[in-house]
Parts: structure tokens; C-alpha cells; sequence
């Protein structure tokens, strides 16, 4: 019986976020929430460039993984939470 309890536990820890990057706006969740805990525009400020981009705009995959990540890390940073 305390294994089972004990297993319980352990699952309910797991959290699944979810992250739909749209054309135009960006919502980010948790998996069996009614609905996003934000929406944002699809779009980061870009260090490098010094500019705000698009993150469909990306010039290579290297690109595109560090606008993902500078918009991920936006997200869960508390700037929409």
C-alpha cells in the first residue's frame, strides 16, 4: 500500500508544459489547464541584432534555436506568468 501512495506522488509531480508557437502570438500552458497561462506576441529582442524579430524569421537553425530559447526563457522568466 505505501508504494502505491508513494507512486501517486511521484506522478503527480510531473508537469507537461505545452508551448504553441503561432504566426503571431506565442501561448504557453500546462497540459489540462482550461487555458494558456499567457499569450505573447510572436516575436523576441534580438541582442545580436539589437532589433525585435520575428522567430519565423531566422536566418539558420542555429538562428532559430537561440530565438526559441531567448522566447522560452522570456516566458517562464515570470515576464507573462
Amino acid at each position: 500500500m505505501r508504494s502505491h501512495s508513494f507512486l501517486n506522488l511521484k506522478l503527480s509531480c510531473l508537469v507537461s508544459r505545452l508551448l504553441d508557437i503561432g504566426a503571431r502570438y506565442t501561448k504557453f500552458g500546462f497540459i489540462g489547464e482550461f487555458s494558456p497561462r499567457c499569450i505573447i506576441p510572436t516575436e523576441i529582442y534580438c541582442t545580436r541584432t539589437e532589433k525585435i524579430r520575428k522567430i519565423f524569421d531566422y536566418e539558420n537553425d542555429q538562428d532559430l534555436y537561440a530565438l526559441l530559447v531567448a522566447s522560452y526563457t522570456n516566458c517562464i522568466s515570470g515576464t507573462c506568468l
